[in-house]
């Protein structure tokens, strides 16, 4: 029966802001909402967006961890443990 069969389907990371918004509202369900902006890093507790306004992270919950953002420290440490 080849409606049981598995299709792959692919995602190709956004190269744009657009790109990303349509990508996100493609493929994540709505259960929260979203805010008008793409997030492009964060380091520490600020995050940046994709035209360089600079966040403070107030956001600590909701599949999230209360770690920061870039630690190198925890980066290090996840980087070791991943490559045992």
């Amino acid at each position: 029966d080849r409606s049981m069969v598995a299709t792959e389907k692919v995602i190709v990371p956004p190269k744009t802001d657009a790109d990303t918004i349509d990508t996100y509202d493609r493929n994540v369900q709505t259960t929260y909402g979203r805010y008008p902006l793409t997030i492009s890093h964060g380091k520490g507790c600020n995050l940046y967006t994709s035209d360089g306004t600079e966040y403070l992270d107030f956001v600590s919950g909701i599949a999230t961890c209360a770690l920061g953002h870039a630690n190198p420290a925890l980066t290090d440490a996840i980087t070791k443990q991943m490559n045992q």
